[in-house]
């Protein structure tokens, strides 16, 4: 975005999620807070896509930074999970 401090994030299939990610520092996403959407439709269910609308909030899924997460994550139970986490 052009804030450069928010990042969103979401998926094209069916109930899925939608992210907003704000990080703590203008242009470094290393660490920061990350809300999900929450969607209440007001429209009639299974009308047409263009006449959809709802009330929207974003609900706190906390905040951490990625050197905290890599740490717990290569620390847990002894393991080196981290580096296996994102590979074959």
């Amino acid at each position: 975005m052009p804030d450069q401090t928010t990042s969103y994030a979401t998926d094209d299939g069916t109930d899925v999620i939608f992210t907003k990610f704000v990080a703590d520092k203008r242009g470094d996403f290393s660490s920061g807070k990350l809300s999900c959407a929450r969607f209440i439709q007001q429209s009639v269910p299974g009308g047409s896509a263009s006449k959809f609308y709802a009330i929207v909030s974003w609900i706190s899924m906390g905040s951490a930074k990625a050197a905290d997460i890599k740490e717990s994550l290569t620390n847990l139970n002894g393991t080196k999970v981290y580096r296996n986490l994102f590979s074959d």
